[in-house]
């Protein structure tokens, strides 16, 4: 059996803090936009802030004017995890989430260094 981390966070440990207002998604765009919310939680929880006990990750949205309407800005932080190896390129699963999201929402997504 490996020795790997729970795939949860226990209630109640102050992990996670996430703030924003009710939004309505199109089907698809809710579809895509738990898939990488997904694997950036898979990724904190091996690499990142999800790996130490006291690492925290901060998740926030608003909406945002768009030139084809309303947008919603969402941004995932992560604190006090451990320090972060600088690649010289993208891994697999940043490509798929980044072209995922573009395509399936019409959006822009940025990822920024830590």
């Amino acid at each position: 059996m490996c020795n790997e981390s729970p795939a949860y966070i226990e209630p109640g440990a102050g992990q996670v803090a996430i703030e924003g207002p009710a939004v309505a998604l199109k089907p698809e765009a809710a579809q895509n936009l738990g898939f990488a919310l997904h694997e950036l939680a898979a990724n904190a929880g091996k690499f990142g802030a999800f790996s130490v006990p006291n690492g925290r990750v901060s998740i926030t949205w608003g909406r945002c004017e768009s030139a084809d309407g309303n947008a919603l800005d969402l941004d995932w932080r992560e604190q006090l995890g451990p320090k972060v190896k600088v690649r010289r390129k993208k891994g697999f699963r940043s490509m798929v989430i980044e072209r995922n999201l573009a395509r399936a929402l019409d959006a822009e997504v940025n990822s920024m260094p830590r």
